[in-house]
């Protein structure tokens, strides 16, 4: 646990993450992932989740996803608000 909290302390503060959103490095890093899996020949499927609440992820992964459980809907009470995606190896 240590050594986690010392990578940790290493990351820049939240105000400076808060910079680096919208400018598309989730969308290419996912899309190397999906490309990743594609070439390995090995993968069925890529799989994705994200909470509602977080800034723009539902937007985001519905654009390079399918839906395939909505938690919030889908789960007797809820569940646990997740929201659950799969996208084919390109």
């Amino acid at each position: 646990m240590a050594a986690h909290l010392d990578r940790l302390q290493g990351l820049p503060p939240a105000r400076h993450v808060a910079k680096l959103r919208r400018r598309g490095l989730a969308r290419r890093l996912v899309g190397q992932l999906i490309e990743f899996a594609g070439a390995d020949g090995g993968y069925q499927a890529v799989y994705l989740h994200t909470y509602p609440h977080s800034p723009g992820a539902l937007a985001l992964w519905d654009s390079l996803a399918t839906r395939v459980c909505d938690e919030r809907r889908e789960v007797p009470g809820g569940g646990s608000g997740v929201v659950h995606f799969e996208a084919p190896p390109r």
